[in-house]
């Protein structure tokens, strides 16, 4: 990531549509944020026509700025501060709706437990193949029953729910990135199925019980000190965690079993003693 070095207290800002291959001359608001070090956050909208000078919060380490431009908001890279410069360039794009250029490279899932809740992570690597932003549903997702804190990277408008139905509409700027999201499930069995990408990687924590259907296994991998089952797919992928209800109550039943067995031997043998 690219990190702009400006001057503290304003800064020239243009604006450039990459569409068009032009700098913008409309009048634009632009949102201003300060980070400082001690954790302080300051937050202000200021208003330019195509470009000029705008004042930004004194003495932050960090300044991002985000252009509203045709209702869609473009950000800035982080900007660090110091005194070699003291002009930036942000990039906009004309936005369409047509999906005929949006490719979905891969999706990845991450399977984790924590505290004894499931935390599921899903990466989505995408390629736009053309010259314009595209806002609209890129990707329909169902999560299991009893999940909880779904949250998605970037701006949280980005979705719409309907009960456990998620259909994701982040804006996908041209050529190749990504977005992400993640969940937790209360429950000790579920299920996942995700299909439209054109690759699937599945990773698991060796710990959990995973079955993953039309994949193949693709070895161990290690991440931060910690061992993942890792699995491949092409085109959709279905995975089940945990242990199934029926099995789980077949087992149990087998062990009351047992130890019914165990205690009818244990009450004869005492009964035959003389």
């Amino acid at each position: 990531m690219f990190l702009f070095l400006i001057s503290a207290d304003s800064v020239y800002v243009k604006i450039f549509n990459r569409t068009l291959g032009r700098f913008v001359s409309d009048s634009l608001r632009i949102e201003v944020a300060g980070f400082f070090t001690d954790g302080r956050e300051v937050f202000d909208t200021v208003e330019i026509k195509g470009e000029g000078w705008i004042r930004i919060p004194k003495d932050p380490h960090v300044v991002g700025l985000t252009v509203i431009y045709k209702g869609e908001r473009f950000p800035s890279q982080p900007i660090i501060l110091n005194d070699t410069s003291r002009s930036i360039t942000v990039e906009v794009y004309d936005v369409s709706g047509d999906r005929s250029d949006i490719s979905v490279v891969s999706h990845n899932l991450g399977i984790f437990k924590e505290r004894g809740v499931y935390h599921i992570v899903e990466l989505v690597e995408f390629k736009n193949s053309s010259n314009r932003a595209f806002r609209g549903p890129i990707l329909e997702v169902k999560l299991p029953k009893k999940s909880e804190g779904f949250n998605i990277t970037g701006d949280q408008s980005d979705y719409f729910r309907s009960g456990q139905n998620i259909t994701l509409t982040p804006l996908l700027l041209p050529g190749e990135g990504n977005f992400g999201f993640d969940y937790f499930v209360l429950s000790d069995y579920f299920s996942l199925k995700r299909e439209g990408a054109e690759n699937y990687r599945v990773f698991a924590d060796t710990s959990i019980r995973v079955k993953v259907k039309n994949a193949v296994f693709d070895g161990r991998r290690e991440f931060e000190g910690q061992i993942f089952n890792v699995w491949k797919a092409k085109g959709k992928v279905e995975v089940e965690v945990g242990t199934p209800p029926l099995v789980r109550e077949a087992v149990m039943f087998l062990w009351a079993s047992l130890l019914f067995v165990f205690l009818v031997a244990i009450v004869f043998f005492v009964l035959r003693r003389p």
